[in-house]
């Protein structure tokens, strides 16, 4: 019998986060090679982690870092193939995080840079303090020559649209306002770097919105195809 590869899906960070994950995986099954039928979809094992993250506090990295590692520990008990982390947060310490199991860890902040337009230079990052605090992606984005508008006036705006989702409010108006103010800072393209987010419309006429969620999941899927072919070899 032929040995199917595994997903593994280390979510939970926030709660609210890991459904949307798991239906764009789905959706990219669907996209990338057509999958219709039940056992057309791969097995996925998901662990949704509760972390000591709170929006308007400092973060205490070593508590976060352990909490996640022990996580991404349990997971690969599972024996899963490729681990994908929906968390932007999370990635500042991916490099000590990918050290503790020996399963590939995806990465989005590389991920998330390779979609944006390359004739489009001014980039916002839409995510947390503690996501734009850790430079991880304007790390990225000055690799590929693009530059990182700043949007440090709009953060209490964006900081009080996450909170209301987690607390289970609908902060679509507050979003459209949100996004009418990227406009006046000439921003030509952002990331999106927070995955409590994607509840939200992201479609824009002006500003090209990556959703570095939705692009882990393409990127999941994808190398669980390769993952596949490769079992069959």
């Amino acid at each position: 019998m032929e040995k199917v590869p595994s997903i593994g899906i280390l979510a939970g960070m926030g709660p609210r986060s890991t459904a949307p994950f798991l239906s764009m995986v789905i959706d990219e099954c669907q996209r990338q090679y057509g999958a219709k039928n039940d056992e057309d979809f791969p097995p996925i094992f998901i662990y949704s982690l509760p972390t000591p993250f709170f929006i308007d506090r400092p973060l205490d990295h070593r508590k976060m870092s352990e909490t996640i590692c022990h996580g991404l520990k349990d997971l690969a008990k599972t024996k899963v193939d490729v681990v994908a982390m929906p968390c932007n947060v999370a990635h500042q310490y991916f490099e000590n995080l990918e050290k503790c199991i020996h399963v590939p860890l995806l990465n989005m902040t590389v991920e998330a840079v390779k979609y944006l337009d390359v004739d489009h230079k001014r980039v916002a990052i839409i995510g947390t303090p503690s996501t734009i605090d850790s430079g991880m992606y304007q790390i990225q984005l000055n690799r590929r020559g693009f530059s990182v508008v700043e949007i440090t006036e709009l953060q209490p705006m964006l900081n009080a649209i996450i909170k209301g989702i987690k607390a289970g409010n609908d902060m679509r108006d507050e979003w459209k306002n949100f996004v009418e103010k990227l406009h006046t800072l000439k921003v030509e393209q952002a990331i999106l770097a927070c995955t409590d987010l994607n509840v939200l419309p992201l479609h824009t006429s002006d500003i090209k919105i990556v959703d570095a969620t939705l692009v882990l999941a393409a990127a999941t899927v994808a190398k669980y195809i390769s993952l596949k072919e490769h079992s069959r070899t």
